[in-house]
């Protein structure tokens, strides 16, 4: 059964406004992204990605977007 009313479009509202407000847990600054190419290079071979997931607690999508932006920044030279 589906229920329709105001009520229930607060209510989906109220579940997507959470949603969006704890979507992105790290804004990507210059300082944040130093951390990232530390985590990374401090890390060991064939583990540096899970290092980066785990730190940042963040799927492996993400990691690989905070890694490759810290490339890009010229933090990380591998």
């Amino acid at each position: 059964m589906i229920r329709v009313g105001p009520g229930t479009y607060r209510e989906s509202r109220e579940h997507v406004k959470k949603a969006v407000t704890r979507r992105r847990k790290w804004k990507i600054t210059p300082e944040f992204l130093e951390k990232v190419a530390k985590v990374h290079v401090n890390a060991r071979e064939g583990q540096r990605l899970a290092a980066v997931q785990t730190e940042f607690q963040v799927e492996e999508r993400q990691a690989l977007r905070y890694i490759a932006a810290a490339r890009e920044a010229g933090l990380i030279n591998d």
